[in-house]
């Protein structure tokens, strides 16, 4: 059970995103370079496999991202519910990893995270960008059960001590300057 003080509901959770979603789609579509985004929040595309986003490149590529939004911006990428739940991020996040002899399920191939959001859900703090398979053969070689954090139900990864090989990517660090390195994503 989450014993996190500031626990909201799953409906409020779903306001809050779409409208996040809604007030940074241009900051979004600038940091993928997309002709195109389609919102899939409260789907099955997102209750299932995590996906909130679809991104269309230019070049014709389609991702699926998966969208995290913070009011605070405590310098850690946030993965959210015990790997025991059914429901847990951590399980989509390892769907990703390579196994040639099985059909894996679908998952995100990028998770953003916008922290320090204002009232109106603007992102004003750092940006996170996950490569989850990368993130997701990353965390197959830590104790994951140390990131784990019971009264928040979530994993927490300090972005500050995140090796490279995480596949953890701050592309805007508001403390140092206000420019977006967009030369930090890494499209494969």
């Amino acid at each position: 059970m989450n014993t996190y003080k500031n626990k909201i509901n799953f409906e409020t959770t779903l306001a809050y995103e779409a409208q996040a979603l809604s007030v940074n789609r241009g900051l979004i579509q600038y940091l993928f370079d997309a002709v195109s985004v389609e919102d899939t929040t409260a789907s099955l595309l997102d209750k299932s496999a995590g996906i909130d986003l679809i991104i269309q490149r230019g070049d014709g590529r389609v991702y699926g991202v998966g969208v995290r939004c913070r009011r605070e911006d405590y310098g850690t990428f946030t993965v959210s519910k015990h790997i025991s739940r059914p429901n847990s991020q951590m399980n989509r996040v390892l769907d990703s990893v390579e196994n040639s002899f099985q059909v894996r399920p679908m998952h995100p191939q990028y998770i953003l995270q916008l922290n320090g959001c204002d009232d109106s859900w603007r992102c004003r703090g750092s940006i996170l960008l996950v490569q989850v398979p990368v993130f997701a053969s990353w965390v197959e070689t830590v104790d994951l059960e140390g990131h784990y954090l019971p009264y928040l139900d979530a994993y927490e990864f300090r972005v500050d001590s995140n090796e490279p090989t995480s596949g953890i990517r701050n592309l805007a660090n508001p403390n140092k300057t206000k420019e977006i390195y967009t030369d930090s994503l890494c499209f494969v």
